[in-house]
Parts: C-alpha cells; structure tokens; sequence
C-alpha cells in the first residue's frame, strides 16, 4: 500500500494503530443514518398512507438496510479490498473529522479503567482456535501456538524422566565393563555417579565410549571421559529449561527438588516434545514413553 500510495498508506498505518478511531466514526454515521433514515420513511408513509402502513414500510426498510446497507457493502469490501483501500482511507478519515467529538467520546469510555491494552495468551490462543476452525491455520500449527503459550506453566516435574528409571553408568566402570554389562546403549548421553544416585558428577556420550572400544582402550574408566552435566529445579518451567538447552547447547539436565536430592532428569527431547505435544520416537528408543515405564515399576512393586 505505501508503495502505491505514500499518503494512503500512512493513513492507513494510523488506522492501524488506534483501531478504535475508524471504528467509532464508521459506527456513529451508520448509527445516524439507520436512525434518521427509518424515522423519516416512518413519518412520510404515515403522512401519505396512515398509521397502517408504518408496520409494512418498517419491514421493507428493515429489509433494504440489511441487503443494501450491510450485505452487499460487506461483500464488496471483502472481496475487492485491494482497490477499495486508498480511497476508502481517505473517505474514512474525511468521516473521523465530521464525527470527532463522537470519536473522542467514544475513545474515552473504551479507555475508562482501563490500563492496558496488550492482547494477553489466553486472547492469542482464541484466535489461534478461530484461525483453525475457519480454515486459516492448520491443527498441527494451531498445537504448537498453544503449546508455546502454555510452556511457562508446565513445570519439569510434568515432563522429566523419573529417577527410578534413570540408566546411569558408576565413575569406576571401564568401557570394557560397560560393554560387557550392556551390549546395547539406548541413550546418547549417559549420566555418571559417585557412590549412589544422589552423588551424579556428570555424563558421557555414547559415542565416546563406542570410540574407546574402536581404539581398544578398554581400561579407560567412565571418571575419564566425563563431562559436567547441569541441574535444573523440578518446579522450574519447560520455558526456562529449553532457553538453558539453547544457550548453553546442553541436551541432558538432571533434576532436583528443593532439598537438593535427584529426582529424575529432562532432556531437550523433551522440552521439544511438550512443544509439539507428540512424542518423538527414532529406531533406538526402546521405551517411547519413560515416565509409562517408571509408573509400571512402582506398581509392579
């Protein structure tokens, strides 16, 4: 539009911008006109035809109004708005200044007690709904919107593997014992602990411990090849957690409460999981769904 037309498409920007403006003259003259024009056509059918025919002539108008006055101009508008919009700016704004005290009126009360005027996420949502229902967004986008919206009141306890299904590899194991003791490993990154569960000190990759046993270094112990591995709260969001994955290009955080104790871990698997609200499965995951697997044990115990 600014391309076309400088002035029209600044107009236009202030349209935009103060919204309520173009809607409150466009609403006063429709107001006036509707109001004037069926109080006149009453008084002349009453003058020229009597008091019988007011009710007849109220529902023709009614009708003329309703095809002529809203339909067809609404029609017109949503169909040809491109070639409508300069000089509909113009008329518009032409329409403000005839009806400013109407329009400053009308802004005042919009703004009574009111101290904002930002669109808030339960807003966003709705529209992200009313975009889907009407064709505009498809469902998977319409999903992740929402999902976006919502991560900050999901909270890591909602999403994090368990600890009592947590694979963790002890400081001491040599890759030979590791291999041994498991001929598959399922997981990329593995955390690595002390003495017990509660004393982790960090994790290794899979594929460091695969290329230890291309090089037969089979005596190299896990405290070796570590690397740190951070810690999240259990009460802290997905939101803030996947912001920690992406700037500190980390993809495993074990997890505390508030007392400092291990209470599972979360992977930025995870994070995006919730994001897309599916599951994301590859050909080396064993379990689709951990927290199915440690609810399965504590029933089994």
């Amino acid at each position: 539009m600014k391309r076309e037309n400088e002035k029209s498409g600044l107009i236009l920007d202030g349209f935009k911008e103060n919204i309520n403006r173009p809607l409150a003259a466009i609403l006063t003259l429709n107001t006036f006109a509707h109001t004037i024009g069926a109080a006149g056509v009453g008084a002349q059918v009453f003058h020229l035809f009597g008091e019988a025919y007011v009710a007849i002539a109220s529902g023709v108008l009614t009708f003329l109004i309703l095809v002529f006055s809203e339909i067809i101009p609404k029609t017109l508008g949503s169909t040809y708005w491109r070639g409508l919009v300069g000089s509909a700016v113009r008329f518009i704004q032409f329409l403000i200044w005839v009806t400013y005290p109407f329009v400053l009126l009308a802004e005042f009360i919009s703004n009574f007690g009111s101290d904002s005027t930002s669109v808030t996420r339960e807003e966003v949502i709705a529209m992200a709904e009313m975009g889907e229902d009407e064709g505009i967004l498809e469902e998977q986008e319409t999903d992740l919107i929402e999902n976006t919206l919502r991560l900050k009141d999901i909270k890591v306890n909602d999403v994090m593997t368990p600890r009592n299904v947590i694979f963790a590899l002890n400081k001491d194991m040599t890759v030979g014992q590791v291999l041994e003791e498991h001929e598959t490993l399922d997981f990329t990154r593995i955390p690595v602990f002390d003495t017990n569960l509660d004393n982790m000190i960090g994790m290794v990759n899979r594929y460091n411990i695969i290329n230890r046993k291309a090089e037969d270094q089979f005596s190299t112990r896990m405290s070796e090849i570590i690397k740190d591995i951070p810690w999240v709260n259990e009460n802290d969001s997905i939101d803030k957690v996947l912001e920690l994955f992406i700037e500190n290009r980390d993809h495993l955080c074990l997890v505390k409460d508030d007392f400092d104790t291990l209470t599972g871990l979360i992977t930025l698997e995870d994070a995006v999981e919730t994001l897309l609200g599916k599951e994301i499965v590859d050909e080396h995951d064993s379990v689709v769904d951990m927290r199915d697997l440690a609810e399965s044990k504590i029933n089994d115990n």
